[in-house]
């Protein structure tokens, strides 16, 4: 089987998006650390930084779910999630 993506059409698309922005107002979320090697491909075709989010499970029950309230990386940006 062939294993097609849609990364390189989405790039495009987010491309075309942050056009109408200033590069350095724009930044890349990587919502968990499964997400940073994609998101640092396209961090690096879009020309933006980027920022990680942490994330912490319960150790109790892996169900629920930490994360920081503050993200002072992104504040005032234009964040591609």
């Amino acid at each position: 089987f062939d294993h097609l993506t849609a990364q390189p059409a989405l790039r495009h698309a987010m491309a075309q998006e942050i056009a109408l922005f200033d590069r350095d107002s724009c930044i890349v979320v990587a919502p968990d650390a499964g997400a940073v090697k994609l998101a640092e491909q396209h961090q690096e075709d879009l020309g933006t930084s980027m920022f990680k989010m942490s994330k912490r499970r319960d150790p109790r029950d892996s169900q629920k779910i930490t994360r920081d309230d503050y993200f002072p990386d992104a504040e005032g940006k234009h964040c591609l999630v």
